[in-house]
């Protein structure tokens, strides 16, 4: 239990550190609104940005970190809060009224854009089994994979199928490699199918002996799934939502 605790506690550092920065990055002042319209709070000026959703988005965002912020900080000091967790959505419900009612990407990491219109590099091993084409003519090994990535297009979520990451002088190529939506972080995921062939058995749990070396953790930044999975049609829009739309901190 200490060993998980000290692990939260020092993942959560590293989150107020990297959101701290990104902070300073934002405008200055605040949003408000008279129901009509929105504008920029200054120093006791007020200007109209109705029209300007780059920067109301802006603003959706760092109002977005100041909450994240506090209920990390709060949980990252105090004992008592230190199990308390809050989902992404009921911190955005957690904001005042004039930082309601605008689309959930208006909340997301300044990065998520740049991964929009990035570009897999794939493994370079077995090109010629990328078969399966996406809605968005992505290619992927198997039908399953195609299935997930689908899922994930549908849900404008960006995603690399088979990029390399290296950590801890490790190169590894998960299945998809996903940026969570609200600090930017990496979450992977890995399908795993031929359950029923011994050599891929073995090469499965090697690999998810490997991620565990690499600081990966099951349904926070990283998500396995087999062909039971592929097989309930809510249960891949279940673990997306869960844990890329609404993810707990």
């Amino acid at each position: 239990m200490h060993y998980f605790l000290n692990q939260k506690i020092h993942h959560h550092a590293n989150l107020i550190h990297l959101l701290k920065a990104e902070l300073n990055m934002l405008p200055e002042g605040s949003m408000k609104s008279n129901k009509k319209n929105y504008y920029q709070a200054i120093q006791g000026k007020e200007t109209n940005i109705t029209k300007n959703k780059t920067l109301i988005a802006q603003y959706c965002r760092k109002r977005f970190i100041i909450a994240l912020l506090k209920h990390l900080e709060k949980n990252h000091i105090l004992p008592a809060h230190q199990n308390t967790t809050r989902t992404a959505k009921a911190i955005i419900n957690s904001l005042p009224n004039s930082y309601q009612n605008f689309p959930l990407h208006y909340y997301f990491h300044m990065e998520y854009n740049a991964w929009i219109t990035a570009k897999s590099k794939p493994n370079n091993l077995y090109t010629k089994d990328l078969k399966y084409p996406t809605k968005n003519h992505n290619l992927v090994r198997s039908k399953s994979e195609l299935i997930i990535a689908n899922h994930l297009e549908n849900q404008k979520i960006p995603s690399l199928y088979e990029h390399p990451l290296k950590i801890k002088n490790k190169t590894i190529y998960p299945d998809f490699t996903i940026i969570c939506p609200y600090t930017s972080e990496l979450k992977i995921w890995e399908h795993f199918g031929l359950l029923n062939d011994p050599l891929y058995e073995k090469q499965m749990k090697d690999k998810i002996v490997l991620y565990h070396q690499l600081g990966f953790k099951l349904f926070k930044n990283i998500i396995y799934t087999f062909e039971s999975d592929i097989s309930d049609p809510d249960r891949i829009q279940k673990l997306i939502e869960e844990i890329i739309l609404n993810p707990e901190f």
